[in-house]
């Protein structure tokens, strides 16, 4: 009897019209280390993609749109599990787009970021 765990999945930021390849991609990449077939990672997102699709259509989100898709899945026997009630989707909308922005009025200089660094005990 193999021994289940769970999993965390997140698509990261894209653009809406292309969640369905990076969910796929996403998920075949977390599954393959743990030994699961890639036909079931394309099973799950196939299922999952298309409530997504329909979801997306419900809510109006538009295919320019911004989105991250996350949800929790179990692996058991080789199967991959869902937890449809972790899923969650974070929407970001195109609010505006900033042309014509003037050159700082000061010109450019170059700037120092060695104050940045964090210390240390080794000597470059």
């Amino acid at each position: 009897m193999s021994e289940e765990q769970t999993k965390q999945f997140s698509s990261g930021f894209v653009v809406a019209a292309g969640y369905a390849n990076k969910i796929r991609r996403t998920l075949l990449a977390q599954t393959r280390p743990l030994g699961i077939d890639p036909k079931e990672a394309v099973r799950v997102s196939a299922l999952i993609n298309q409530h997504l699709f329909n979801v997306f259509r419900e809510k109006g989100i538009d295919k320019l749109d911004v989105v991250r898709v996350r949800f929790v899945y179990r692996i058991k026997d080789n199967k991959i599990d869902v937890d449809w009630d972790s899923l969650t989707i974070e929407h970001y909308k195109k609010h505006a787009v900033i042309e014509n922005i003037p050159p700082p009025e000061h010109g450019l200089e170059a700037v120092s970021y060695t104050h940045l660094t964090l210390p240390t005990t080794e000597r470059v």
